[in-house]
């Protein structure tokens, strides 16, 4: 191996050793950094329901109007890619959890299933 293969190998290694001592600590500094990613998402965003004009940080999520959220979840880190201006927003809304899940329903994603 080359000597900067070396380094970089040697590098991991600690890494992966700090975070297995260290591992309630990097899971609150991640879960912090998610938090504070989503903020500014939801800020950059309009910071309200785009349906109903709901405020409340709680119950706001982000929806993909033309689907694939499910794909976009696969790439990872899709609060930090639109921070950075690596996502595009055009096709994302504000949606409070209920208008979201009309949503879903008027788009045949869901389908209530009533017995009687």
């Amino acid at each position: 191996m080359l000597k900067e293969e070396l380094l970089q190998q040697r590098r991991r290694e600690c890494t992966e050793r700090y975070r297995r001592s260290h591992r309630e600590s990097v899971r609150r500094k991640a879960r912090r950094y998610y938090q504070k990613s989503k903020l500014k998402v939801i800020e950059m965003l309009g910071g309200k329901c785009c349906n109903c004009g709901n405020e409340d940080i709680r119950v706001l999520q982000v929806n993909h109007i033309n689907g694939g959220g499910s794909e976009d979840n696969k790439l990872g880190n899709f609060y930090r890619r639109i921070v950075n201006g690596t996502r595009k927003t055009e096709d994302l809304e504000l949606l409070c959890a209920n208008c979201n899940i009309i949503y879903e329903y008027k788009r045949g994603k869901r389908t209530l299933n009533v017995e009687g």
